[in-house]
């Protein structure tokens, strides 16, 4: 617990100096596009700490600033374009559903949100980023950020429209993380209503297949999550969380098919496996995936991968590589971070 509080005020030292160096340059549009890429992460990685250290539901509180972040560090160009090409959207007829929202509303209601909002610190060292951000809400110095839904606790926000290239990209991977931290709170509504958003971006990615997969998943919906990850290892060949969720997705469905045998039964019936024969195939396929993966540049260092490498050497009884494997995952969890170092990829 020591290491996350000393790891969430570093982080939150960056991003009071980062706020200084914005000020300094009087505008956010003065801001190359790497320099908002890293702003987005440093917040997104002060989340991923919060999640660790206090769980999801506190993450999931704190999902909104990063939105509100993305619409801050974009909402200037996003209106410049907006304004050379003005869009005529007709008036929405008027409905005793507050609810209801037009799409044109929801899409600029953050930027328009933010223009009102008062400006606050992203840390203090007397307490987090959460807790003040709550106490601001209570206190009702600062609206709350546009839900596209009411039907749970906590559901997605609207971004800006997203026009350039790296814009779009910065979106794509927001609403992905979003989508991730819903499915872990088990919001499995928002979590689509996320994708979907990543999806109009317009922008093809295999890591949009992948949580889709994993989201499929989470509901037992499981040949259209395997379909998933297929099309997602189309995508991308050495994706490693395509390959870790079909290898974690086959194992567990081989574990209940040695279960159940081959009886039929309403449970068997929706086991990706018909027999034997397309269980020994699919677990095959799953484990030369895994070692072409864990062999890789790319994902030695894997937890995931060799973790699951050790469970289908144990099912198969291979108890001396199954021990290799888990240790192996074991070393690599002692210094695991709390977000991939590929966010450090620009």
């Amino acid at each position: 617990m020591e290491d996350y509080e000393k790891s969430l005020q570093a982080v939150e030292n960056a991003l009071d100096l980062f706020s200084e160096y914005v000020s300094r340059k009087h505008s956010l549009e003065s801001l190359m596009d790497s320099e908002k890429n890293s702003y987005l992460q440093l917040k997104m990685t002060q989340v991923a700490i919060h999640e660790a250290s206090e769980g999801i539901d506190v993450a999931l509180d704190l999902v909104p600033e990063v939105f509100a972040l993305y619409g801050d560090l974009y909402s200037v160009a996003e209106k410049a374009n907006d304004e050379q090409v003005p869009e005529k959207v007709a008036e929405p007829k008027q409905e005793d559903n507050s609810d209801v929202v037009s799409t044109k509303s929801r899409l600029f209601s953050l930027s328009r949100t933010l223009s009102r909002t008062p400006k606050f610190r992203h840390g203090t060292a007397n307490g987090t980023a959460g807790r003040q951000a709550s106490t601001h809400h209570r206190n009702g110095s600062i609206p709350p950020v546009p839900r596209l839904s009411t039907s749970s606790r906590v559901a997605p926000v609207q971004a800006p429209l997203a026009s350039s290239k790296v814009a779009k990209s910065d979106l794509v991977n927001l609403w992905l993380w979003a989508a991730s931290m819903y499915r872990r709170g088990e919001l499995i509504q928002d979590a689509e209503e996320a994708l979907v958003e990543a999806e109009k971006v317009g922008i093809s990615s295999a890591d949009i297949k992948v949580e889709m997969g994993l989201l499929l998943k989470a509901t037992q919906q499981y040949r259209a999550a395997l379909a998933e990850f297929e099309s997602a290892l189309e995508i991308g060949k050495a994706n490693p969380r395509a390959v870790v969720g079909l290898a974690q997705l086959i194992y567990e469905q081989s574990e209940e098919f040695l279960k159940e045998g081959q009886e039929t039964s309403s449970s068997v019936s929706t086991l990706l496996f018909l027999n034997e024969h397309d269980r020994l195939a699919a677990v095959t396929r799953a484990q030369g995936l895994l070692e072409m993966l864990i062999s890789s540049g790319q994902g030695f260092n894997c937890s995931e991968g060799w973790y699951l490498m050790s469970l289908f050497q144990e099912q198969e009884g291979d108890m001396t590589g199954a021990t290799e494997a888990l240790w192996k995952c074991i070393k690599l969890e002692e210094t695991r971070s709390v977000r991939s170092f590929s966010v450090l990829e620009f």
